[in-house]
């Protein structure tokens, strides 16, 4: 709308406000829903919620849903926040649904008074709204209602004959799109029956095409399929659905791809909860179950020591610059009297370390999130949260819980070597996560299990935070606003403490630095561009360069980093930023070739000093060697030449 521009300039132009505040107004504006739909020279307001409908006679709530356990994980990392809707409590009117990018439904068979349900969806998809039907569209499709029917899927620019094939043999595959379909798994020789659906628009992009048997016409028929507003596969054809014993489903259908293209993502700044100051997040969490169990361990054993004491001296003391969330219980400290005092003492001695936390007001639940040999889809990766009630953030891999369930007992928890190495590349999906349980000092196999991933995050460049930062950046990731107020230009707000946003763009990309407000650097990893923000700058403003702007004298900006940076302040070849974490201070800048004074303070205090130098590409490498659990100053400055 023409008028939100005309506002936020007229309020610049009463109290005298300058260009940049526009751009803040503006930015406001739109958080508060007021654009809408903005004109073409207006700001935009980037719409991230996706309306899920489901069926509460099938799946009894939000948390029960394929979309939650299957879909959500793919379309957070794309951006998009879910929000959940059981049409039996009513359907929204159209007008309430200008603030969804789109609606998403994945119904196991027939709702409640189906054919109101499929007028509804053909009067919402003809809106300027996307729509994404999976598996059952809602409705029996029969004579009577196949008028009905062909108005919903004429959205997706196809049309049902009416038709459904069974037996299918002799069917067989016309086109299968090698980028989009049978991507975690492969269509059963023997094919479930199906629908004959015609295509009516040149634009749509088929992802799989039947061929019908000889016997019944032939001719084709598309099952999967991206149209203009959006996109379908019908049930059975859109994943390889569970089956006993094991219940693990995979993907027919890319999800990532699908999603992106069927709901027209478009490049725009994802908020990210994988990622801070350029490296990999990494939280660790504690269970006080089994706190006073004898350990059984060689050397242990025989001095009646307690598995907490095991866990302490084995697993947390010797990694200082890792922290660990204990979730504490008393019942446990307390809960064998002949060992009391021993028990307690261990707490004491554990909650004194500074690498120790004891959960905040926001926790983070633990749940089955696995990406490996035995659950080999991305389908069994949890979303970023829970969907229904107070929302509570969601671990990003399982605890060794999940791994005894599967048979391997005590030597299942290794996998999780696999699931945190699979959800790196080729995308990054989760933080480096590690979550256990004190017992774990009990027996040899579960010690070593969880000492090996502390020894591998030991190796990896990561940058560590507690588990209660790690919910508040999930908490960031639903709050963030985004507006689009130029070709190349966001404003980024309310993000709380998720502090990097993320391009899925090619190489040739880069942010102008000196452009935008509030971007302490950018990095790349498997094709993303991954940019740190600052805490301090609100909203931030990122600016992409325009081609051959690269090419330019950039100011120093951040590579990535160990410590959480925020404050940072640009001066001629000067740089100075607050900075806090855990571990040694690694970092990495980009800058002019040259040599520079890097200093690290806190208050007067000079606590560390020393010159580095750039590399011909401009990198500046060093550590600082100091703790940094209370925040301090490091200041970057180069040298005259």
């Amino acid at each position: 709308m023409r008028w939100i521009a005309m506002l936020a300039r007229g309020l610049v132009s009463i109290v005298g406000w300058g260009p940049r505040v526009l751009g803040v107004v503006a930015a406001v504006l739109c958080a508060l829903a007021l654009c809408e739909r903005a004109s073409a020279d207006g700001p935009v307001a980037i719409k991230r919620d996706i309306l899920a409908l489901y069926d509460g006679a099938r799946e009894e709530s939000p948390d029960a849903t394929r979309i939650h356990r299957f879909a959500e994980l793919p379309l957070n990392h794309l951006g998009y926040r879910v929000r959940y809707l059981d049409v039996r409590e009513g359907l929204p009117e159209p007008s309430q649904l200008a603030a969804y990018r789109g609606v998403l439904t994945w119904f196991a068979g027939p709702v409640r008074d189906g054919n109101a349900f499929l007028a509804w969806a053909s009067h919402v998809a003809g809106r300027d709204i996307r729509y994404v039907a999976l598996g059952d569209l809602g409705a029996d499709v029969s004579t009577s209602n196949l008028a009905l029917v062909n108005r919903m899927l004429a959205v997706f620019g196809v049309r049902h004959t009416g038709d459904i094939i069974s037996p299918t043999r002799g069917t067989r595959v016309a086109h299968s799109d090698p980028d989009l379909y049978q991507a975690e798994c492969r269509l059963d020789p023997v094919l479930p029956p199906y629908p004959v659906i015609t295509r009516l628009d040149p634009a749509v992009r088929p992802l799989l095409t039947l061929e019908k048997p000889r016997h019944e016409g032939g001719g084709t028929t598309t099952l999967a399929a991206i149209g203009p507003v959006g996109g379908f596969a019908v049930l059975n054809f859109e994943f390889c659905h569970q089956q006993a014993p094991l219940h693990r489903g995979r993907w027919l259908i890319e999800p990532f791809k699908f999603f992106d293209l069927a709901f027209g993502g478009g490049a725009f700044p994802v908020p990210d909860v994988t990622t801070a100051s350029g490296r990999r997040l990494f939280f660790s969490q504690l269970d006080s179950e089994g706190w006073t169990q004898p350990s059984q361990i060689e050397g242990y054993r025989h001095n009646q020591a307690i598995a907490a004491d095991v866990v302490l001296r084995e697993l947390i003391m010797p990694f200082p610059e890792f922290p660990v969330t204990v979730d504490l219980r008393e019942s446990e400290v307390e809960r064998v009297r002949r060992v009391a005092v021993q028990s307690r003492a261990v707490a004491a001695r554990m909650l004194a370390l500074p690498q120790v936390m004891r959960p905040g007001r926001r926790s983070v639940g633990t749940t089955l999130s696995r990406l490996d040999t035995s659950y080999p889809s991305v389908s069994s990766l949890a979303a970023l949260a829970s969907a229904e009630g107070n929302r509570i953030a969601l671990t990003p891999t399982s605890s060794e819980v999940a791994y005894f369930n599967g048979g391997s007992g005590r030597l299942g928890f290794h996998a999780l070597t696999e699931t945190l190495a699979r959800t790196e590349t080729p995308r990054r999906l989760k933080a480096f996560n590690i979550n256990y349980h004190v017992y774990a000092g009990r027996e040899q196999a579960w010690l070593q299990a969880v000492r090996s991933h502390l020894l591998t995050a030991r190796s990896a460049p990561l940058a560590p935070v507690t588990a209660g930062h790690y919910a508040d950046i999930v908490d960031g990731f639903f709050t963030t606003q985004i507006v689009q107020a130029g070709e190349r230009r966001w404003l980024i707000s309310t993000r709380g403490a998720l502090q990097t946003v993320r391009f899925d763009v090619p190489e040739d990309v880069l942010v102008d630095v000196a452009a935008s407000s509030g971007v302490v650097g950018q990095r790349r990893h498997e094709g993303s561009l991954y940019i740190a923000l600052d805490e301090a700058v609100e909203p931030a403003v990122v600016v992409i360069a325009a081609p051959g702007k690269s090419a330019q004298p950039r100011p120093t900006e951040l590579v990535d980093s160990r410590w959480h940076l925020r404050r940072l302040e640009r001066s001629g070849g000067r740089l100075r930023v607050e900075a806090s974490g855990f571990g040694p201070g690694e970092m990495s800048w980009r800058g002019a070739p040259g040599n520079y004074v890097v200093h690290a303070r806190r208050g007067e205090q000079e606590l560390w000093r020393q010159t580095v130098s750039a590399d011909t590409s401009g990198m500046i490498s060093f550590v600082v060697p100091v703790q940094a659990h209370e925040p301090l100053a490091v200041a970057l400055e180069q040298e005259a030449r």
